[in-house]
């Protein structure tokens, strides 16, 4: 099937921008000189699983990430002791700010859930295991990347033991999780990352495990990626209200804590137009959550994505939304190419948002150096993508976003 939309005709390949009142004060934001219109969107309402976007995440359990990085450093020949448990720093230092202490209301009419928090930078994430089982170039852009706090992503294949392990981590450095559930039936419509739970029933029951794991904490969740744009991965109405319904269940579960902030992913703006994306967000009890999440796993600039979130916003009665902003330093390619395109750079680091209506802030949700799928030289979808990676990496550093 198709993976992508086609590439609108009033827009020409942009570069990154951030909205000039969202420059954090240790980074440099880029000017954007690209003026876009948003016109025409090239939507076709009679296929409505054209381009699941979000590739290259593993939905598998730790230890098998953990060995393909051991392996990677075997091919390469530089395959060092990994530690029992890795002690990267995470972003900001060791200091926790009061507003990060667990079981603070992170939820609070009017507030944003970024704001007083610090994203949990995993010590033990594949890009960190990477960077200690190789050296070199390889070695320094997997300790780059994985120097950036990320979600942690999880699947139905993944032990509560890890993911407590996690959160006891995140409390312990007085940092916020960043969770990103993916399980839903039919995860990815059979594509790169096909898998997760068998049947509606099934996945309500598997966020009711995790919710009892983070019941009480901060925890930030980006809900179920492709799966609201995806629809029901057929042209059937049917399959699409059984899988709002299950993304409705998922938000009921998890919003009964006040303290975890859930964002519905919404795609991005050449997938749904911003009524479609409204109007399927109702139905998954968005009224419930802070919001949507846009951009995850691909390469949108940041200003058409907040352009494109605001427009939903306004369909909602001023809902809150969050950008990826992990890979998208340089737009999307001439040809809106999504899996492993080349010549990308890091986008803004994660960090909240004022001033900017109805975006509460940028976070690397998408892994980068992890693959997208077996395209374009890539691995398997979530394995190290080392020559990616490198050219990601360096190009970032030149340009001061890594």
């Amino acid at each position: 099937m198709p993976r992508r939309r086609h590439p609108r005709p009033d827009t020409a390949p942009p570069t990154e921008s951030t909205p000039t009142d969202a420059t954090p004060p240790t980074e440099t934001t880029p000017t954007d000189t690209t003026t876009q219109t948003r016109t025409s969107r090239q939507t076709d309402p009679h296929r409505t699983c054209l381009s699941p976007r979000v590739r290259g995440r593993r939905a598998r359990p730790l230890a098998s990430a953990l060995a393909a990085a051991l392996a990677l450093g075997a091919f390469l020949g530089t395959t060092q002791a990994l530690p029992a448990r890795a002690t990267l720093p995470v972003e900001g230092g060791a200091a926790a700010s009061s507003g990060a202490v667990a079981g603070a209301p992170l939820v609070v009419a009017g507030a944003n859930p970024l704001a007083p928090a610090r994203i949990y930078a995993d010590p033990i994430s594949l890009a960190s295991a990477v960077g200690k089982v190789t050296s070199g170039t390889t070695q320094q852009a997997a300790a780059n990347i994985a120097s950036v706090p990320q979600a942690r992503w999880i699947a139905p294949t993944d032990g509560a033991a890890q993911i407590s392990d996690y959160l006891r981590g995140a409390a312990a450095a007085g940092r916020t999780p960043l969770l990103a559930f993916y399980g839903m039936p039919d995860r990815d419509c059979g594509g790169y990352s096909a898998g997760g739970t068998q049947t509606p029933a099934q996945h309500t029951a598997w966020v009711s495990s995790i919710r009892t794991l983070i019941a009480g904490r901060r925890v930030i969740v980006i809900l179920e990626p492709d799966a609201l744009p995806a629809g029901g991965c057929t042209d059937g109405s049917a399959a699409l209200a059984t899988r709002l319904r299950t993304l409705a269940s998922a938000v009921d579960v998890l919003t009964r804590d006040a303290t975890t902030a859930v964002y519905i992913d919404a795609g991005h703006e050449d997938w749904l137009t911003p009524a479609q994306a409204a109007s399927r967000l109702r139905d998954a009890h968005v009224a419930k959550t802070r919001g949507f999440s846009l951009n995850v796993s691909n390469f949108y600039t940041t200003r058409n994505e907040v352009a494109y979130g605001q427009q939903i916003s306004s369909l909602l009665g001023g809902k809150h939304f969050v950008v990826d902003t992990s890979r998208n330093g340089a737009g999307p390619t001439a040809t809106f190419l999504w899996c492993n395109p080349s010549g990308r750079l890091a986008g803004s680091k994660p960090h909240a948002v004022t001033g900017t209506p109805g975006l509460d802030g940028y976070l690397w949700i998408k892994h980068p150096g992890e693959s997208d799928g077996t395209c374009n030289g890539g691995p398997p979808s979530g394995q190290w993508f080392a020559s990616w990676a490198n050219d990601f990496a360096i190009r970032s550093r030149a340009a001061g976003k890594l």
